[in-house]
């Protein structure tokens, strides 16, 4: 999990937009879903952890929100298409 302060960095670095989907590789408590929530939704994770995935929709249900989708096995991932993808 990231320090709060290289969180920051990450997502100043982002800066995703009102409305842009999020593709999060590896949610971890969910501080930075919970960021990334705020700023652009929705927000797709994946956590190889499923205790971590648990923690992490209880510590975003703790704050109003909920995660779009959270996949914790390999057999449970669907294809999806990825548009409108830029490096800024």
């Amino acid at each position: 999990m990231l320090r709060p302060s290289v969180a920051g960095r990450l997502l100043q670095a982002l800066l995703p937009r009102p409305g842009e989907a999020v593709l999060e590789i590896g949610a971890g408590s969910g501080f930075v879903t919970a960021c990334l929530r705020a700023m652009a939704a929705p927000v797709r994770s994946l956590e190889i952890f499923p205790e971590l995935a648990d923690a992490a929709r209880r510590n975003l249900a703790a704050l109003g929100m909920r995660m779009s989708r959270c996949w914790t096995r390999m057999r449970s991932f669907q294809p999806f298409r990825i548009r409108n993808a830029s490096l800024r």
